[in-house]
């Protein structure tokens, strides 16, 4: 049996030329069709609420710019991957060599997390550190 998709036309599925597209809503766009797979379990097959919760995770970590935002999508995916190996070490039926592959795979990721968690946190004490320049311009004395 086949199965018969419609799918929207390019001129409906593209965005509206007039409206300007920051690069920031490109990059997390890619970052929740990445991750939204993930999600795909916890949201009972569906795809666009599977998206809605990558993307409001990603906004939980109140990212302030392109990096921050790479780094979050990395830890939130070294996380769940890591809860993912965890999950099935626990499987009865598997060898002890493999249970134990798998908890080392979920502890190198849980590693690969902290390390993006450390430099979010360097990077906002970084920026943190240097003075704002005055937003008017400030009058000589006379």
């Amino acid at each position: 049996m086949t199965e018969t998709r419609t799918t929207q036309p390019p001129h409906e599925a593209a965005p509206a030329a007039d409206r300007p597209v920051h690069p920031a809503n490109i990059l997390l766009n890619l970052i929740a069709i990445l991750l939204a797979p993930m999600f795909l379990g916890a949201s009972g097959g569906d795809i666009a609420f599977a998206r809605t919760a990558a993307i409001e995770t990603v906004n939980a970590y109140r990212t302030r710019n392109q990096a921050d935002l790479i780094a979050v999508a990395q830890i939130i995916a070294f996380g769940l991957a890591a809860l993912g190996s965890l999950s099935l070490s626990m499987v009865d039926d598997i060898s002890l060599s493999m249970t134990l592959r798998l908890r080392n795979n979920a502890n190198a990721l849980s590693r690969s997390a902290e390390q993006n968690r450390r430099a979010i946190r360097e990077s906002r004490s970084e920026t943190a550190d240097i003075p704002s320049l005055p937003s008017t311009p400030t009058a000589k004395p006379p």
